[in-house]
């Protein structure tokens, strides 16, 4: 990269950190945590799919379409499109509970049905599962720095964990919010409209397409079909048991709009999908000696973009991984304070000092899981294997009033343990036998036992 390069990545990283530096100045709980439940939907919409198209998402589709076809892609796409659907349905019940209760948190709801136990269970699949996606953001801007910098990576990441995890421990979730707009318009532009134009003025990408093997464009390579209807079904259910999705839900100004939000989100995230694919695909012809599955973006960039250009391409991938992982950072400092901690009132300024701190630890915490496991589609697996075994014990919440505190106990640790125990033995598939076991001890479980009196079975 030249100097005019990276003076445009250093100006555009100074002023995302002073947006969100100015978004946290007199801030309060209630600002810090949801935005004053008070966020307009035009923001709401900008901060889902910023969140929801991160590093991870770009760099991870575009690797695994380069390396194993358009299986985890399809199923990214559709999944997504699902579930920030059936977050739209769920939208307003959920916003009336957060307004009621001043929920922060996904847990408090388990917490709330099915009492501490259980809600300590999910917090923890929460924390896990959210570390898993933070390290996966900074492994991709570790990527970048090492890329644009010649760093090694463990170097890199350091310099690509610090401002974001500095800065979100100061503004938390309203910083997160108003930097992802800024995220959201420049991911926009340089992907749809630099990047791909730089490609398109040297390649005839559609005939580059055209002329692949038809193995390329497999969609059970990567995981077989296993992944491909199960993935499809299990992601669907990844934005209702999403932590994030839950805040953005109770952050809205009201019910309709916390719902409108997620119908908008959900055509507005499909082009961020289909074009990390295309250019994972594309790479096999344009870019075919790439190293690293992980850089292949990177060495379209770095091929086709010219000077200047490739600047704002550098700071629009950084725009994705950031707005990604700040908002990973809050999810886990909000289920810490709020689950773990169980703290609930208090001096405003000293619970916010409070709160900072542990959001600043967490990001600490999310670049040792980085630099464990450095591989970016993996991270996104596990995180979403693990999150997924909230499903039946949530939907226990709304659906089924047999189901019991310790039915979804039970399923939720059976559920979680037997993923973790799956993920060194089948990587793509761990879920299956998780989420198998999770359902029948929610049913088993819930049916030999009686509800216990902590339960609140008419929230």
């Amino acid at each position: 990269m030249s100097v005019v390069d990276s003076a445009i990545v250093i100006v555009w990283l100074l002023v995302v950190l002073a947006a969100g530096m100015i978004a946290g100045a007199r801030a309060n709980l209630e600002r810090f945590w949801v935005n004053e439940r008070r966020t307009p939907t035009s923001l709401l919409v900008f901060t889902i799919v910023a969140t929801q198209v991160g590093g991870g998402t770009v760099i991870g589709i575009t690797s695994s379409s380069f390396t194993s076809g358009t299986g985890f892609g399809l199923v990214a796409i559709v999944s997504t499109v699902l579930g920030f659907l059936a977050v739209a349905w769920l939208a307003p019940w959920a916003k009336r509970f957060g307004d009621r209760n001043k929920a922060y948190t996904l847990p408090e709801v388990i917490g709330k049905r099915y009492g501490r136990p259980a809600q300590l269970v999910a917090a923890g699949i929460i924390v896990f599962a959210y570390l898993s996606l933070l390290a996966g953001q900074i492994v991709s801007a570790g990527v970048l720095v090492s890329v644009w910098t010649g760093a090694p990576l463990v170097m890199a990441l350091i310099l690509a964990a610090g401002g974001v995890i500095v800065y979100t421990a100061y503004a938390g979730l309203r910083g997160d919010i108003v930097t992802d707009a800024i995220h959201f318009w420049a991911k926009g532009l340089i992907l749809f409209g630099i990047l791909l134009p730089c490609i398109a003025a040297k390649e005839p990408l559609l005939f580059v397409l055209r002329s692949l093997p038809s193995d390329a464009w497999s969609p059970v390579r990567f995981g077989g079909y296993t992944y491909l209807v199960a993935g499809v079904i299990l992601g669907g259910l990844i934005p209702v048991v999403s932590m994030e999705m839950w805040m953005r839900v109770y952050a809205a100004t009201t019910e309709a709009k916390a719902r409108a939000s997620f119908v908008w989100s959900a055509v507005l995230v499909v082009p961020f999908y289909v074009l990390p694919m295309a250019l994972g695909l594309a790479a096999i012809r344009l870019v075919p000696h790439s190293a690293d599955p992980d850089r292949t973006l990177f060495a379209l960039m770095f091929s086709y973009m010219p000077h200047a250009l490739l600047g704002l391409g550098v700071a629009g991938i950084l725009s994705v991984v950031i707005s990604a992982a700040n908002t990973m950072i809050v999810v886990i400092g909000a289920v810490i304070y709020r689950d773990v901690l169980g703290r609930k009132e208090g001096v405003d300024a000293l619970e916010l000092r409070r709160s900072r701190l542990i959001t600043f630890l967490v990001g600490l915490v999310g670049f040792l899981f980085a630099v464990g496991v450095p591989s970016i589609v993996q991270l996104i697996l596990n995180a979403f294997f693990v999150v997924g075994m909230l499903t039946p014990a949530l939907a226990g919440v709304t659906l089924w009033r047999r189901g019991t505190s310790a039915g979804a106990f039970a399923s939720l640790l059976l559920g979680g343990l037997t993923t973790l125990a799956f993920l060194p033995i089948m990587p793509k598939q761990a879920f299956a036998p998780g989420l198998a076991l999770s359902v029948l001890a929610f049913v088993i479980v819930s049916r030999l036992t009686r509800h216990a009196p902590a339960e609140d079975l008419g929230m």
